[in-house]
């Protein structure tokens, strides 16, 4: 087995950066995955006091489709997030400083008003990664598992539609749910598999078209009994990660 991509979401729910390599850290999420979050107007947030946040609280995709629309890029040594609007418009602004963050954050209210609920944050705090669930875990798919699906429903179902942060090569479709309770060597890392992901309807958004075309849940569930595609693993041993770097299942 192998990795063949491996992905970061630098803003939750915005799209995705494909990475040449990482360095995954014990106990914790992927380096700059789900860093930003867009916080709803009623969000309670508390910059004083940060802590992670429920997507409910936050513009996602299940809830507020729209924002696939906008497009977001983040530099880490200079600092700058890069969105771009449905219409074509582009702002650079730093997402730690706060005039930039108050630039982004009017760039966003004017650039997918209906996914918003109030005035819009920005959020962002050591040590908080905005991912769906508070536990800091990484997401790995087996692109066979994918495959077997378009093969029931006959057609291609994008990978990035359930924006795991590794896609895995060379396995057999489902393998990685038998892999639950035990450790595999992630290129120099070693990792712990916690439990299957369930999906939600954010996977019904097509990435390359930016429309609802399907529906993966019900699809799932028809053909294979479940809404599961992927898993959680926790980062037991750190080390760097690349596409093509072998994955080890103990024997």
């Amino acid at each position: 087995m192998r990795i063949e991509s491996i992905y970061r979401y630098p803003v939750k729910t915005l799209t995705a950066e494909r990475l040449a390599g990482t360095w995954l850290q014990p106990d914790c999420s992927m380096a700059g995955d789900r860093a930003f979050a867009i916080a709803q107007g009623d969000c309670g947030f508390d910059e004083a006091a940060p802590s992670w946040r429920s997507k409910r609280e936050l513009v996602c995709l299940a809830r507020n489709p729209e924002a696939i629309f906008l497009d977001a890029r983040y530099d880490e040594a200079a600092d700058l997030l890069t969105l771009r609007a449905p219409d074509g418009g582009v702002i650079e602004a730093s997402p730690t400083s706060p005039d930039g963050r108050a630039m982004l954050e009017h760039f966003i209210a004017q650039a997918i008003p209906g996914a918003l609920r109030g005035t819009p944050r920005l959020i962002q705090a050591p040590e908080i990664n905005f991912t769906d669930q508070s536990r800091k875990f990484i997401s790995l798919i087996g692109l066979p598992s994918l495959r077997a699906l378009e093969q029931k429903v006959g057609a291609a179902r994008d990978p990035l539609r359930f924006r795991a942060n590794i896609y895995l090569e060379d396995l057999e479709p489902w393998a990685e749910f038998g892999w639950i309770g035990q450790t595999l060597r992630l290129g120099e890392a070693v990792i712990e598999v916690v439990e299957r992901i369930d999906r939600c309807a954010a996977t019904g958004l097509n990435p390359a078209t930016r429309q609802r075309d399907a529906n993966p849940v019900q699809e799932l569930m028809h053909h294979f009994g479940h809404v599961d595609c992927g898993i959680f693993a926790r980062v037991i041993a750190g080390g760097a990660i690349a596409p093509g770097n072998a994955v080890i299942v103990p024997s």
